[in-house]
């Protein structure tokens, strides 16, 4: 990934982290997610949620998270999370963001904080790279597969 890229994604989470700072929940989606039907009767409506996320397969276990669709509500435990999420890019050089958020999910700090994370099932969150079998059922598609611009605007079938 270009230093610039990485940069832009940064941003992003600062951009974040100043609308759950005023107070709005969201929902996130990056440019290269294609809606085929509202989402937000697919979202959960468990108000124990701080943070619902996409992943990029239904591992077992450790989730494999995507940080190109998520939904979260504003409160004091996800607006600490983003700052911190937003502060480890200095002890971070050169990783994504979203590499940095997986690696954060993996200390406990999700738990210390006391954010319940719900993880977007791939069945209905899905991506170019997966094959749905329920096609009725498909809410978004990801081309998370295709991990350059160029492949994701040529064509993206031959990405998966």
């Amino acid at each position: 990934m270009s230093k610039n890229f990485i940069e832009m994604m940064w941003r992003r989470t600062r951009l974040l982290l100043d609308v759950l700072s005023h107070g709005y929940n969201l929902i996130f989606t990056d440019t290269d997610v294609m809606w085929l039907r509202s989402p937000f009767s697919r979202l959960s409506n468990n108000e124990s949620f701080d943070m619902q996320i996409s992943e990029d397969s239904n591992s077992v276990g450790k989730p494999f998270i995507n940080t190109g669709f998520n939904h979260v509500r504003s409160n004091n435990k996800t607006i600490s999370l983003f700052q911190k999420w937003y502060d480890m890019r200095l002890d971070s050089p050169g990783m994504k963001e979203q590499d940095v958020l997986k690696k954060l999910l993996g200390t406990g700090f999700f738990e210390e904080l006391g954010v319940t994370v719900g993880f977007l099932n791939t069945t209905e969150f899905s991506g170019f790279c997966q094959d749905s079998s329920i096609v009725g059922v498909v809410t978004t598609v990801h081309a998370r597969c295709c991990r350059h611009i160029p492949a994701k605007v040529s064509d993206p079938f031959p990405c998966s």
